[in-house]
């Protein structure tokens, strides 16, 4: 498990998203997977589904807009995320780097997320 002060990293982290996609940034995913687990932590903004768009539609949809790119982190996420920088310059992709760094030995993928933060409330009895 996470220590204690990574898991409480990886909350804000959560929360963070959300206060981004309320206030109408937008977040890139790479699949349908990842959407609905970001939605299931609550992230009900926009999403966009990298895998389905063709980059000048990524492009437009993201431009003037906070922006996080967020895909998994294995050699297919880290492609997507090279690629998408080329396109959205503006881009965060900090938070991406930190879930990696946070989560990186237990899990290696958005989709992951919900399951870990959810073992993470039961050891730590913190209520979500």
């Amino acid at each position: 498990m996470i220590e204690r002060k990574g898991f409480e990293r990886l909350i804000k982290i959560i929360e963070e998203l959300r206060m981004l996609s309320e206030d109408g940034g937008v977040i890139v995913v790479e699949g349908k997977n990842d959407l609905d687990a970001l939605k299931s932590l609550g992230i009900w903004g926009e999403i966009l589904l990298a895998s389905s768009m063709p980059d000048h539609e990524i492009f437009r949809r993201c431009s003037g807009r906070k922006t996080v790119l967020l895909s998994d982190w294995d050699s297919e996420g880290r492609e997507m995320e090279k690629r998408l920088k080329r396109i959205i310059v503006h881009g965060n992709t900090e938070i991406w780097a930190e879930l990696s760094k946070i989560t990186g030995k237990y899990i290696h993928s958005v989709e992951e997320l919900p399951g870990l933060i959810r073992k993470g409330c039961e050891f730590y009895r913190i209520r979500p």
